[in-house]
């Protein structure tokens, strides 16, 4: 298992980019919290990663299953895929924790492709 962990300061640029050409086919939006993830916190905070709000790309690539994360924090809070307009993280947060559902799944049968 190969990953990597960037973190951007809230004046970077915050578009995500795929590494390698890929296809995903399911996407997950799993509400949390938008805590600061800068190092002074992230080292003090257990599983912070965890407790903010996350989008988890499933797909595939030339070697393999590929999962790409993209994780929410204070000030960069919403997460958008340039390819589904519909599927937007911060939506009904509220209700899903109401609700005690915090994950919502969608599922592209064709593949969305994005190439490197």
């Amino acid at each position: 298992v190969r990953y990597a962990v960037l973190y951007l300061a809230p004046h970077n640029y915050h578009r995500f980019h795929s590494p390698c050409d890929v296809s995903f086919q399911i996407g997950r939006h799993f509400a949390g919290d938008l805590l600061p993830v800068a190092q002074p916190l992230a080292t003090r905070f257990n599983n912070l990663f965890n407790v903010n709000e996350r989008v988890v790309l499933t797909g595939t690539w030339s070697q393999g299953a590929f999962h790409y994360a993209a994780v929410g924090a204070y000030n960069v809070g919403n997460i958008r895929l340039s390819f589904d307009d519909k599927f937007k993280s911060n939506q009904l947060r509220q209700l899903q924790y109401y609700l005690g559902h915090p994950i919502i799944e969608k599922r592209w049968s064709k593949g969305e492709k994005l190439a490197a």
